[in-house]
């Protein structure tokens, strides 16, 4: 399965619940799960270092850097998920992606029709 993880706030300097929440799911996931495809979002490039103690160098994770001049989550990432759709797709925070039909479930959205 293709999952995308909205991975913005994680770089910020002081994390706090969303943010610990979204670090410690992701890092859970790359111990148990080397099956399916994650494609973590930032809006800036993670330091290798971090990005590999993060998914424990599990190649089924990989970083993905989305540019944006405007409204990264509205604008930029919705580009990205336009043209590389995910089966699902997570995030700790409000987020609403105007150009996929997905189905909320939790906070996880489900791309199934």
């Amino acid at each position: 399965m293709r999952i995308g993880i909205n991975g913005q706030r994680l770089l910020v300097k002081d994390p706090a619940g969303p943010e610990r929440y979204t670090y410690n799911l992701i890092n859970a996931l790359a111990k148990i799960d080397h099956d399916n495809e994650y494609r973590i979002y930032f809006q800036e490039i993670p330091d290798k270092e971090y990005f590999s103690r993060l998914t424990y160098s599990n190649s089924s994770f990989k970083a993905v850097f989305v540019k944006s001049k405007i409204s990264w989550t509205q604008v930029g990432l919705a580009i990205e998920l336009k043209k590389n759709p995910r089966r699902s797709f997570f995030h700790s925070s409000s987020y609403n992606a105007h150009t996929q039909k997905q189905k909320l479930k939790g906070r996880w959205h489900d791309s199934r029709t």
